[in-house]
């Protein structure tokens, strides 16, 4: 009776370790988003990003200095993804504005004016970062 209860105990314990070990195996993406400010003048970046908890969120706006480089906001998605998303499934919309205040008709949308690395930083659960950064000239706004 007593060797059979440590054995119960003991696959318990192993069953325990087994779903603790297949649950943490997961990985995880992590996404950052940068704006590069080229310019002469200082940006005004308004940007509202897609995330599920931001449902009932404002717009974030961030000034950015010129030749500043700042990062925007950073999400995690559930899982290792390998190939980074479009800039339009991580921003719902965003505005550029110089000094002036004039409105820049800068693509943000398209992913060939964004430089994109992505850095494989862990195997093992898998774990993926893509950098996102967008540079900004004062050709952006003519």
């Amino acid at each position: 009776m007593c060797a059979s209860s440590f054995f119960k105990k003991f696959s318990d314990i192993g069953l325990v370790g087994l779903l603790i070990a297949l649950t943490s195996c997961e990985g995880n993406t992590r996404y950052e988003v940068w704006v590069s400010n080229q310019s002469e003048d200082q940006l005004r970046v308004e940007h509202r990003s897609l995330m599920l908890s931001d449902v009932d969120s404002v717009i974030a706006t961030n000034m950015v200095s010129s030749g500043e480089i700042k990062m925007l906001f950073v999400t995690n998605w559930l899982g290792g993804i390998e190939q980074p998303a479009e800039p339009g499934q991580l921003l719902d919309s965003m505005a550029l504005f110089n000094e002036e205040g004039m409105q820049s008709l800068h693509p943000w949308r398209e992913s060939r004016v964004w430089l994109i690395e992505s850095h494989h930083d862990r195997k093992i659960p898998s774990q993926w970062r893509h950098v996102y950064i967008l540079r900004v000239g004062s050709d952006s706004f003519e």
